[in-house]
């Protein structure tokens, strides 16, 4: 708090110092100029009024405002000297020393103003050792100058002194009323902190009063709730009741139900049985019949080289007849020509003519037959191949049916076990559900007792939640004083 007084006087007095001196500068430059312009009076006043805002901006930018009263009073000494030495000491310039005597002791700082203060005498020194010819007649009363100079320092550091005693009278006194507000303020807080448990302690206890309070209330709905759902569940579980008996009637027609089909199962799995055994006798006979079909195809092929063989020996007998008709053409020729004493050769050749084309004939006749015979033995064949081809598809089929009775006999066994354990399990459900039955209307009867004590456990919490009601009204009116407690102070 003090630090921040300090830094806000410094601030101010530095605002107070540039504005001064700026508006002091200014004056002297306008005063120069309209008297007789001089080259280093015009640049040491123009330096000065840039030179004095630049080091206020740099200073305050870099949070350094203790520099700039030491800057400012350093350098305008210093100009100050600088005009002494070029133009010698001057009225004005001896005047201006004890101006910039009060200047450094603007903030009231022993250091700043010592500083300001030699500088000062340096200055006057200088004045009456190196004098203008304006000066000259009041250099010998110099003395004069120098005791009002000493003068004006002794008030002023008399000044600076008063000042910095009030200060620390003022600091001493800052820091005891800002001790007394701390303790205060501890007192404050303490006050605060206590009153916030208490107001926090009982707005927890409200809090809780009034969820308890909600709770009753929600407990009491759900009582009534619950009284209601006991009624209806006493009705519920007469109906369950009824239904078991029901349930029960019913299983009983299922156990004579299943009983029958128990029954079918065992007469459809002997049927099953017995088609497996006349379909096994079948596909025995069946492959024994297709041997026999194989053995008399065996046959149809021997049947079918001889018949081969036999028409080999017609076209051998042919051949004969042709050599014997061409054999009696020769013959009747070569009696021809022996005349008479061939004609009991021709008569033969003749006769021998007769029975080759007799023979002839007969040969016809056998290779046509043969001919019919090999036609008929070749359709035969066809056909012999065809009812083989049959009879092996039949053997497949009945082997496929053979397999489907067995795994049809299979499910049949498998489907009367299943039956049987649905019958244990229908007898189970039927003990079960007589059990059930007897459970239920004990359990009605519980639950119409404890719907009684529902009724009673509701007419209770009605009475305790009138009492949280008038409690959550006393707590929460507490709560309302501890708030406004708390606000006051």
């Amino acid at each position: 708090m003090i630090d921040q007084l300090k830094l806000l006087d410094l601030k101010n007095k530095n605002k107070l110092m540039l504005f001064t001196y700026l508006a002091s500068t200014i004056l002297g430059l306008i005063g120069s100029l309209s008297l007789k312009p001089d080259f280093w009076i015009i640049f040491f006043y123009s330096a000065q009024i840039i030179f004095y805002p630049l080091i206020y901006i740099v200073s305050n930018r870099y949070k350094k405002e203790i520099v700039f009263p030491y800057l400012i009073v350093i350098v305008m000494n210093i100009f100050n000297i600088c005009l002494v030495m070029i133009h010698g000491g001057q009225i004005s310039t001896a005047l201006s020393i004890f101006f910039f005597a009060v200047f450094a002791a603007v903030q009231f700082n022993n250091k700043i103003f010592g500083i300001g203060y030699a500088f000062g005498l340096v200055t006057l020194i200088l004045v009456y050792l190196f004098p203008s010819p304006e000066f000259e007649p009041y250099a010998v009363n110099i003395s004069s100058f120098v005791i009002i100079y000493l003068f004006v320092g002794f008030l002023l550091t008399i000044l600076i002194r008063m000042n910095q005693n009030q200060f620390k009278k003022l600091q001493e006194y800052s820091e005891i009323a800002e001790a007394d507000a701390k303790l205060k303020e501890e007192h404050k807080m303490n006050l605060e902190r206590e009153i916030a448990v208490i107001a926090d302690s009982i707005g927890k206890i409200n809090e809780k009063v009034q969820f308890s309070l909600r709770s009753q209330e929600e407990i009491q709905i759900a009582m009534n709730e619950v009284s209601t759902g006991s009624m209806l569940q006493s009705e519920q579980i007469s109906k369950i009741a009824d239904s078991a008996q029901n349930n029960l009637a019913a299983i009983h027609s299922m156990n004579e139900i299943t009983a029958r089909l128990i029954d079918d199962s065992v007469q459809s799995s002997n049927l099953a049985d017995e088609g497996h055994k006349k379909v096994h006798l079948l596909t025995t006979e069946m492959n024994s019949l297709q041997d026999v079909i194989a053995n008399l195809s065996e046959n149809f092929k021997a049947l079918t080289e001889k018949i081969e063989e036999t028409n080999q020996f017609a076209n051998d007998i042919q051949q004969i007849t042709e050599q014997t008709n061409l054999l009696a053409l020769n013959a009747s020729i070569e009696a021809a020509r022996a005349g008479d004493a061939g004609k009991g050769f021709s008569v033969v050749a003749q006769e021998i003519r007769n029975l080759a084309d007799l023979t002839n004939n007969i040969t016809v006749k056998i290779t046509e037959n043969l001919t019919d015979v090999n036609t008929t033995n070749k359709l035969a064949q066809v056909n012999m191949q065809k009812s083989s081809d049959t009879l092996h598809q039949s053997v497949e089929s009945t082997k496929l049916v053979n397999a489907n009775f067995i795994q049809l006999s299979d499910i049949l066994h498998s489907l009367k076990t299943q039956f049987n354990e649905f019958e244990q399990l229908s007898n189970e459900v039927a003990v079960n559900s007589q059990s059930v039955d007897t459970s239920t209307n004990d359990f009605a009867a519980i639950i119409e007792e404890a719907t009684a004590t529902l009724q009673q456990m509701n007419a209770s919490i009605e009475s305790i939640t009138a009492d949280n009601h008038t409690i959550a009204k006393y707590v929460d009116d507490t709560a309302k004083s501890a708030d406004n407690i708390k606000n006051t102070y």
